[in-house]
């Protein structure tokens, strides 16, 4: 895998657009799914990756200093901090407006129980969980120390699991 991600990011790097549209196909449904569950919005989940990917390849001169190892880091780190402007500017434009209620039908909703979680709680369990990276991967996307991401995962699913057990 590592061999044929450093093939495509060469190619990629030196325009070939087949080469990332495969790259886009090999990452959209885990940049979806953290947008996903990050927004609770499908609509607005597929907008933001679009956003992203086009992102990416408008600064792909000045992402192509990265080394292939850690281009789904930064792919990551783009989707956290473009999910995070998302929310910010929706919460600007909806004051006064609650979110989404629990109740004794929805509890088992992970999307719901993600959306009472803090930002930072939502995100590290839906890298760790839904994406399957590493307390250290995380801490390097949200630019966090691993002890605090260690706290946030732990904090976050210790919150899920009060709300559950309600």
């Amino acid at each position: 895998m590592m061999k044929m991600r450093s093939r495509m990011m060469k190619q990629i790097k030196k325009g070939d657009n087949r080469s990332f549209k495969k790259f886009v196909q090999h990452y959209h449904q885990s940049v979806y799914n953290v947008c996903y569950f990050i927004l609770g919005d499908c609509n607005e989940a597929e907008n933001l990756s679009k956003a992203i990917f086009l992102d990416v390849y408008n600064h792909l001169e000045e992402d192509c200093k990265v080394s292939d190892k850690t281009i789904s880091l930064l792919l990551f780190r783009k989707t956290v901090n473009l999910a995070r402007t998302r929310i910010s500017e929706r919460k600007h434009s909806e004051r006064g407006e609650k979110g989404p209620i629990l109740n004794a039908k929805n509890k088992n909703d992970i999307r719901l129980l993600l959306m009472h979680l803090s930002f930072k709680e939502r995100i590290v369990l839906i890298l760790n969980a839904s994406n399957h990276l590493s307390v250290q991967e995380i801490s390097e996307i949200l630019e966090i120390t691993h002890s605090d991401t260690t706290y946030f995962i732990w904090h976050g699913r210790e919150r899920i699991r009060e709300m559950i057990s309600q």
